[in-house]
């Protein structure tokens, strides 16, 4: 309750997933739920995008997609868009949670023990507009992809240095942070050029 802070419900995640390496470092950093008029997405460690009933916590449906979920979903006309520590993107639709499409980033085909560092998750939570979803990832590239279909659009290359940072879209423009090369990008949010 936001006046009295007292609990209304509470809705338990299942258990957490083992990661595809087993030492990935960004797992302190989770997903955020969203909410949509009357409903309540979230995604989980269990791997498990679930929608909840805002005023009691219901569960309307739930979607496993068997990798772990620490991007905060992102919704828009009608999709829920995610990111999971598999290197992949998905789409699911707001009303039943069916799965629409699903976009593997290059860190899909990356074996993360080959580096000594995470190469595979999308920690960063999509920003959707224009018809276009645009993700970091830490396979060191940024994406944007057709909401409609997941076809991607672009893709800029920061050379391994990670986009943990969600972008901020504004003035045609995606802007982001790196995670460890020290600098801010602009690109344009139709083409990917900087």
């Amino acid at each position: 309750d936001a006046r009295s802070g007292a609990q209304r419900w509470r809705v338990v995640h299942g258990p957490t997933l083992p990661f595809p390496w087993g030492h990935e470092s960004g797992d302190r950093y989770v997903g955020s739920p969203v909410v949509s008029n009357n409903v309540v997405v979230v995604g989980g460690g269990d791997g498990v995008v679930r929608a909840l009933a805002l005023a009691t916590g219901a569960v309307r449906w739930s979607t496993p997609l068997n990798t772990r979920l620490r991007s905060t979903p992102a919704i828009a006309d009608g999709r829920i868009v995610v990111g999971g520590v598999d290197g992949s993107l998905y789409a699911l639709a707001l009303t039943t949670g069916t799965t629409l499409w699903r976009f593997r980033t290059v860190g899909d085909t990356l074996h993360s023990e080959n580096f000594g560092f995470d190469r595979r998750t999308v920690q960063s939570s999509p920003a959707i507009q224009d018809g276009l979803v645009v993700v970091g990832a830490r396979d060191g590239f940024g994406y944007a992809v057709s909401l409609r279909d997941g076809v991607e659009r672009w893709r800029v290359d920061h050379q391994v240095s990670w986009i943990n940072a969600s972008a901020a879209l504004a003035d045609g423009m995606a802007i982001w942070g790196s995670s460890d090369g020290h600098f801010v990008q602009a690109v344009e949010l139709a083409t990917g050029k900087e």
